[in-house]
């Protein structure tokens, strides 16, 4: 694929080469896209594919919208979490971006979008059925500590994946966690 003309955002907001390989998705990513996408009860206006990107990136290429993956950034992910969540929030981080049409623009990665895309997540990591800490835990083993040009930091993406997953829990009986999980000592932004 040629990006050097796409709009993308990637997920720790690296520079994404001006082209990439892309390689037919492997069933557990498409399984997981497709929970995903049931949870707001969309179609699949995208195609997945594994790719040469250092982990996951939403992009558009012409008038086709991509969710591409690093197929062994997703395996080590799982490994260092030991949670098949790990690699399912930053797929659904990705597909935040497009439902929010941040790869609409030619704007990239911006802390405001990153955290829209991250309250997404755990927003559908809770419909999915996912703990707070299951929702959390790949940003909370990968993330930066410290905030870039393009990505808020470690301590505020989890807090908007905290906001996501609770306030997708507030509004499902079936959630009966009155703490909601959140730790004692972290702030919850609302």
């Amino acid at each position: 694929i040629d990006l050097s003309e796409g709009v993308s955002c990637s997920y720790f907001g690296e520079e994404l080469p001006d082209r990439v390989m892309r390689f037919n998705s492997i069933q557990e990513a498409e399984t997981a896209i497709d929970k995903i996408l049931n949870t707001v009860s969309l179609p699949r206006n995208f195609v997945v594919n594994m790719a040469g990107v250092d982990n996951a990136a939403a992009v558009i290429q012409g008038s086709t919208r991509y969710i591409l993956y690093n197929q062994y950034f997703m395996r080590e992910m799982k490994e260092q979490t030991g949670s098949t969540w790990a690699p399912i929030s930053v797929l659904a981080h990705e597909i935040g971006h497009h439902l929010a049409g941040h790869t609409l623009t030619d704007l990239g990665s911006r802390p405001d979008l990153e955290l829209q895309a991250d309250r997404y997540s755990g927003d559908v990591l809770q419909k999915l059925g996912a703990s707070l800490d299951e929702a959390r835990i790949a940003m909370a083993t990968i993330g930066t500590t410290n905030a870039t040009s393009t990505h808020p930091a470690k301590k505020d993406r989890l807090a908007a994946i905290t906001d996501g997953w609770t306030n997708s829990c507030r509004s499902d009986s079936d959630c009966d966690d009155d703490t909601f999980g959140i730790p004692a000592d972290e702030e919850i932004i609302v």
